[in-house]
Parts: structure tokens; C-alpha cells; sequence
């Protein structure tokens, strides 16, 4: 019996054997993508408190930073969101990218700062408000929830409800007298399934995988089982594996084989030349000449696994035909003495003249003990010139999961796949968004040192602050080059030198003030205030 009948027959059984009416009924699905996500166009409007403007700013919150516990806090990177007091309630308004409407929900709260979370400072009461009108029309409650105080990512749904503005607002936290922390806040679409047969394929394998969970719990609960873990990704350099051999790499930095175990999984075809790409031979493989990658684990500790998958997308477009195509699996066993093993033969499926990007996918075996993993391409699509893949994981066998539990991680696999192709097709790459920003910042520091250079040619001197740029009237002071502060003779003065009269918006920072730009009045340089880095890799403070 081939798995696609399998997994019909199962939830066939499952769903008109077993019967959870209240479950059903109330099964919420969401996309995945953050819809308040600074990247993805999210603004934050308004906010109750901060405790500074950079280490624990309230933009924090949407800048998709999640913080991991044994990370170190150096310098002013971002640490999360702080108060400024322990005052309640603490308040933020979120609006969407252009002003847009959307259904959603789902919230996403990441409690993780860089302070430790026993000392109570993270969220416990909340509540989430939506208004489909304007920032300060009324706003209605869809949801109040407890954060537990644990350090991870908890999910939060509720019936879908319409939404132009979101304010989420924190009604007490876990003891302490100081302060209220929180590290990111992701709110996420309804899935309805009035989207289209994408939507209504996601809807039917997600109620799949909800009956399959509940029976499952069932047969643990009966059979006294225990918690399972999460399966660890043996083969990503975050978890110590690294590449031994490889039979070519096209270079050693933006096509080179370590790119298929960095986790940087390839989403934005149009992404920054110097960021990596996916993995490229310099040759196209064939059965007597295969494309080979040798995968070592952590300290060459051996391992039970009983996967693989493999995500074909690269920054270059199925129609040139260089994805990989068919491909073997090897394993070298834990014995020093042992010999290269062949578990399996595979092939990759995508349509080589679809305009869309390919899917990851998964494949299964028995579970095998390894130390090593041989991927061995024999075929891509057509091309003459090379082999391409995106990203190649290998996971750890769960020797305490039944058939059905992996029956029901790989369906979870195959869904998590669907809803961020669902969401690429609907929204485009996730960076697009912040990308347009990014131009219109380069856009308005161009504009802001036109105005510079210009009060110089004029004055001989610069504004002792930047707003001065948009006075209607000639400023009394001004500042030589090199900071001597002198009086601006008022005939030299033709300004405005911003028309607008006023600062321009940083268009990453949603601000118009002093704050939102860093400006030296001794050498009349302008930069942006913006903390981390643009999608390119460059600091915003170095535009």
C-alpha cells in the first residue's frame, strides 16, 4: 500500500470511527507567516513604556530576534522589550504593512529576554484587541490568555475575527516589583478556506493530523507512554554536523556545500548576491559520475536515524533544470572497520516548468545506526552545465514514537511546507516587505544630506541640529566645520531646505524625530539610528 493510501485509509478510519464533535468544531488553523513582523511591513503605532530606545526598545518586540537562553548580552544588540516601570496595563498598537485588513487567529508570545525568567518579569495576564477601523476607534477583545513562565514560545488561538489594528496589552506579570519584559509578539492569519483549493488542502490534512494527535494520545495514555521529544536535525552545523568530503563545490562561500547544512533555508530568489545560495557542483552528476556530499555528526558519535529531507530551492529557477533530481543514501555504521551501506535509492519531484519554487521533502527508512551520511546525486533536471540543492537535514529516529507517531510527524512535515508555500504565493518572499523599506530609507538619507550639502554651499557652515533643516526662518546659531558654534548670518540663509517642512519619516523606524536619525553637526554626516542589520548584511548605521 503506497503512503498517500495509507494516510487516507488512517484518517479515513480515524474520522468516521472516532468521534471528538466540541474538538472539531473549534479547530483553529493559521498561516505562518507574522503579520506584524517589522520585515514583513508590520509598524508598532504607539506603546505604554520602554526602558531605553535600543537594548530593550519596544520596536524589539517585531523584529523577529528571538533570543536564546545561552546567548550572551554584548553592547547595545537588542535584549527584548522592557518597561520602564512595573506599571499595568503595558500597551502596544500594531498596525499591518499599507494599512491592510487581514482575518486572523492566532498569537504568538515569546517570553525569552536576555534577563533569566525566574525573576518574574515576563507576561502572565494578557489580552489581545483588534479594531477594523482606525488606531484610535474602538477596539474590541478577541482573546485573554496566561502566558505560562517557562522560557518558550507559546501559541495562543481564537475565533478568526477582522482586524486593521492589533493592541495587545499585558495585565500583570509573574512577581516581580521592577519591570514587565517580553521578547517577540507574532500574530497570524486565519486560515478559512475561502482561499482557494491551497486553503482547503491545508484545512482537510490539518484536521487529519488533529484526529491522528488525539488517537495517539489515546494509545500513550493507555500504554502509560511517556513525553517525547522533539527530533534533533543531526546533520545542521547548529547541532555539530559538518561536511567531511564533497566531490565539488562551484565556491566556497555563496555556492559551497556547508550551505546545505547552515539552516538558511533559500526563500527569496532575489536575495543579496553575497548571501549563500544553496550548494552548486561544478558539473551536472550522472550514475557513473554521482554529485557526492560525505555528512559527519556531532563528534563522530553515532547516531539513529531514519530520514532525511531535502529542500531543492536555490536562488536559480527550476526551468534551467540544475535542481537535483535522483539521488542514494549511504551510511558509514559506528565500527571503526565499517563499510559505506546503501539504504535506499530516492528521487526528488518538482515541475521543472513551474514558475513557483520547489518544496522541501521528506524521506523515510528503518531506522539505521550512523556516524556518517553519503548524499549521492546520479541525475538533475536536464542541465549540462550543474547540480544545485538547497538545504539537506537528517533527523534522529525517536525510539520511543510508534509507526503512527512518525506517520503523524512527517504529515506535520509536509503541512509546515504547505502553509509557507501558501504563504509565498500570497504575500511573496518573506524580506520583500522589509526590502521596499530599505530603499525608501536609502531614498530619505539621500534627500537628507541633499539638504546638508546645500545649507553648507549657502551658509558655510551646518545646522546645529538636523530639525533646522526644515525651519521656515534662518536659524541664530550655526556650526562651522570642525564645531566652532557661530552666528548664522540670516542673508545667506535660503531655506527651507526641506520643503515638507518638517523631518522625513525613517521608513524602518515609523519616526519623524531627532531620535530616528544619528547626526554629527561638527562634519554634517546623517545616518539612520536603526539597531541591526539590513537584508543585504549591512549595519544600518554604515547606509
Amino acid at each position: 500500500m503506497t503512503m498517500p493510501r495509507l494516510v487516507t485509509c488512517i484518517a479515513g478510519v480515524l474520522l468516521t470511527a472516532t468521534v471528538w464533535p466540541a474538538q472539531a468544531a473549534d479547530l483553529q488553523i493559521s498561516g505562518s507567516r507574522n503579520l506584524i513582523a517589522a520585515e514583513n511591513g508590520g509598524q508598532l503605532l504607539k506603546f505604554t513604556s520602554q526602558h531605553d530606545d535600543s537594548r530593550w526598545a519596544a520596536r524589539n518586540v517585531i523584529d523577529g530576534q528571538h533570543w536564546v537562553p545561552t546567548q550572551e548580552a554584548t553592547g547595545e544588540a537588542p535584549r527584548g522589550w522592557s518597561s520602564r516601570k512595573r506599571r499595568f496595563p503595558q500597551e502596544f498598537l500594531f498596525a499591518f504593512q499599507g494599512g491592510r485588513a487581514y482575518r486572523i487567529n492566532q498569537v504568538v508570545v515569546d517570553p525569552v529576554t536576555a534577563d533569566p525568567y525566574i525573576l518574574g518579569r515576563g507576561p502572565r495576564h494578557c489580552e489581545l484587541l483588534v479594531s477594523d477601523t482606525t488606531p484610535d476607534g474602538t477596539f474590541r477583545s478577541v482573546v485573554k490568555f496566561q502566558v505560562r513562565n517557562i522560557p518558550k514560545v507559546q501559541s495562543f488561538y481564537f475565533l478568526p475575527a477582522n482586524a486593521k489594528y492589533v493592541k495587545f496589552r499585558i495585565l500583570s506579570n509573574w512577581g516581580s516589583d521592577k519591570f514587565v519584559e517580553l521578547g517577540e509578539i507574532e500574530v497570524r492569519e486565519a486560515i478559512t478556506g475561502d482561499g482557494g483549493e491551497l486553503d482547503q488542502l491545508i484545512i482537510r490534512q490539518e484536521k487529519t493530523i488533529s484526529a491522528l494527535r488525539r488517537y495517539y494520545r489515546a494509545l500513550e495514555a493507555a500504554a502509560e507512554g511517556g513525553l517525547r521529544r522533539e527530533p534533533l536535525n543531526v546533520a545542521a552545523a547548529a547541532n555539530g554536523g559538518h561536511i567531511i568530503s564533497k566531490t565539488s563545490e562551484q565556491n566556497d562561500t555563496t555556492w559551497a556545500a556547508h550551505n546545505l547544512i547552515d539552516g538558511l533555508h533559500v526563500v527569496d530568489a532575489n536575495q543579496p548576491r553575497d548571501r549563500p545560495r544553496g550548494w552548486s557542483a561544478t558539473a551536472a552528476p550522472s550514475p557513473k559520475a554521482p554529485q557526492e556530499i560525505v555528512i559527519g555528526f556531532d563528534k563522530d558519535i553515532p547516531r539513529l536515524i531514519d530520514r532525511v529531507r531535502l529542500d531543492p530551492r536555490t536562488t536559480d529557477p527550476a526551468l534551467i533544470g540544475r535542481h537535483a533530481k535522483q539521488f542514494n543514501l549511504y551510511v558509514l555504521g559506528a565500527d571503526e572497520n565499517a563499510q559505506w551501506e546503501q539504504i535506499g535509492s530516492y528521487e526528488l519531484v518538482l515541475d521543472p516548468g513551474s514558475t513557483q519554487p520547489p518544496i522541501p521533502q521528506t524521506f523515510s527508512f528503518a531506522p539505521v545506526e550512523a556516524r556518517r551520511i553519503k548524499l549521492s546525486i546520479t541525475s538533475n533536471y536536464g542541465s549540462d552545465k550543474y547540480c544545485e540543492l538547497g538545504e539537506f537535514e537528517v533527523y534522529e529516529a525517536n525510539i520511543t514514537s510508534s509507526e503512527l507517531q512518525h506517520l503523524v510527524d512527517q504529515l506535520e512535515q509536509q503541512l509546515a511546507d504547505l502553509k509557507t508555500l501558501r504563504d509565498t504565493h500570497k504575500y511573496g518572499p518573506p524580506e520583500a516587505a522589509r526590502k521596499v523599506q530599505e530603499a525608501d530609507l536609502l531614498w530619505t538619507l539621500r534627500d537628507l544630506r541633499l539638504a546638508l550639502k546645500r545649507f553648507a554651499a549657502d551658509t558655510g557652515c551646518f545646522p546645529l541640529k538636523l530639525a533646522d533643516l526644515a525651519a521656515t526662518e534662518a536659524p541664530a546659531k550655526a556650526m562651522k566645520p570642525g564645531g566652532t558654534k557661530v552666528a548664522l548670518v540670516p542673508e545667506t540663509w535660503k531655506g527651507p531646505y526641506l520643503p515638507s517642512g518638517r523631518l522625513p519619516v525613517n521608513p524602518i523606524t515609523q519616526t519623524n524625530d531627532e531620535k530616528a536619525w544619528t547626526y554629527n553637526p561638527k562634519v554634517g554626516t546623517v545616518q539612520a539610528a536603526n539597531a541591526g542589520m539590513t537584508t543585504r548584511g549591512i549595519p544600518y548605521a554604515a547606509l
